[in-house]
């Protein structure tokens, strides 16, 4: 009768003990019960598994599974939703889940949306949540009621291992009901290792490529929060030979997919938690407007030619504009136009200074011919002032280029001392003037 009788809380002694952590003591009530238990709940709905689970003892777990209650107790929830199986996977104890899975424990969400799979990432239990996945493969598809997925869980977790781990798997590269990727996660919490672990990983250029609504471009946000794995992104866009470098079959490749971001990008709009039975909600949410906590997302985004290349520049990121990579990508674009644009310019700051010299020379000489009896000495020859006419034009035609240097990016992007050049620039055609 002792052994049956419950405190305020509604806790029996085999309760508080498994609360202490006291196997041996746990142990010698079995013994005295001579096998069979009694089916107690404490106030928070939760049996005799689901306090061994949740402390990792295993050996009692196991003593418990063989009373003749066990199968009522192994798959009872408490009063979040959760199964024993949920508590180890949220401790991390590893035993205990391959236990638990032995006996026929089964998955399904808690109160939260949760898993025990989903459990296990979101503690960062990597080796739970392999256990859990072996067991049943089918839930890496699986979501919260958040949208989340096994990665969002593992980026919330901070687990490097755990990203590592749901990107072998193959959880797939989604984004939640707040419209974050992963990797949007990982970003904006500044996590390098987990941010590491997914460029080193064979599906990092899948995780670079997916775009999101709010972080359409990674890359972007790597050089502005985590510039150390930006440069690891740059590192493996560059793949060599083997070989020696004076070898006949020595090469080199490189990829620039992840700094050129000068496309138009455009999706349909995006419907976030929409009734399909309220016409006037699906309304709104088509319209972009905002009804019953339901909101329209439109992906309309342009983005600026070289955004990558300009924000290296804007924050001083010199170990990025210096990789190789990155160096191979202006010397491309140099070759492709930027040389026929230097030209231009050069060909027009010659033939400027050319007239400039033609009617300096051509005025001294006019002067100089002009006789005591003239009406003034200011009189200039038609050929003067043709050319003075000339020099202005082709001044103020290089003051309007100049301006549109100023404020377009495109092309003084791919020049790292631009602020040099558009001083040079700038101080030619004050002197012109």
């Amino acid at each position: 009768q002792m052994m049956i009788q419950t405190n305020q809380t509604g806790s029996s002694p085999v309760h508080c003990a498994l609360r202490q952590g006291s196997s041996d003591l746990v142990s010698q009530m079995l013994r005295l019960l001579e096998g069979t238990l009694y089916e107690h709940r404490d106030s928070q709905q939760c049996n005799y598994l689901h306090l061994a689970a949740l402390g990792g003892d295993w050996k009692t777990l196991t003593a418990i599974l063989g009373t003749p209650i066990s199968p009522t107790l192994l798959n009872e929830t408490n009063v979040v939703g959760s199964t024993p199986l949920h508590l180890a996977a949220y401790g991390g104890h590893q035993r205990c889940v391959e236990i638990l899975l032995s006996r026929g424990a089964m998955t399904h969400k808690c109160s939260c949306g949760l898993t025990p799979f989903m459990l296990a990432f979101l503690k960062g239990h990597s080796e739970c949540a392999k256990v859990l996945y072996d067991a049943h493969p089918f839930q890496k598809n699986w979501t919260n009621d958040e949208g989340n997925n096994a990665l969002h869980l593992a980026a919330l977790a901070g687990s490097a291992a755990c990203v590592s781990l749901a990107l072998d798997i193959g959880v797939p590269i989604t984004c939640n009901h707040k419209q974050d990727s992963f990797f949007d996660i990982i970003i904006d919490r500044v996590d390098s290792e987990s941010a590491l672990a997914v460029v080193q990983h064979d599906r990092w250029n899948e995780c670079l490529r997916f775009k999101s609504p709010f972080h359409p471009y990674p890359m972007v946000g790597l050089i502005e929060k985590l510039p150390e794995v930006a440069k690891a992104v740059l590192d493996r866009c560059h793949t060599k030979s083997l070989l020696p470098r004076d070898h006949i079959d020595y090469w080199e490749s490189y990829s620039f997919e992840h700094l050129k971001i000068g496309k138009k990008f455009q999706q349909t709009p995006l419907i976030k938690d929409v009734e399909k039975n309220d016409p006037m909600e699906l309304e709104a949410s088509m319209s972009g407007k905002q009804y019953n906590n339901s909101v329209s997302i439109n992906n309309s985004l342009e983005e600026q030619p070289y955004d990558v290349l300009i924000k290296m520049v804007n924050l001083r990121r010199e170990a990025l504009l210096s990789h190789i990579v990155v160096n191979a990508y202006i010397k491309q674009k140099w070759r492709a136009y930027g040389s026929y644009v230097f030209a231009v310019s050069l060909i027009m700051s010659f033939l400027q200074v050319l007239l400039l010299s033609v009617f300096s020379t051509t005025s001294f000489s006019d002067n100089q011919n002009i006789t005591n009896n003239s009406t003034s000495n200011s009189d200039l020859s038609s050929g003067s002032l043709i050319l003075a006419i000339i020099t202005l034009l082709l001044t103020i035609f290089r003051t309007a280029w100049l301006f549109l240097h100023l404020i377009s990016y495109g092309y003084y992007a791919l020049n790292i001392n631009k602020n040099i050049s558009l001083w040079v620039g700038g101080i030619s055609v004050i002197t012109s003037y």
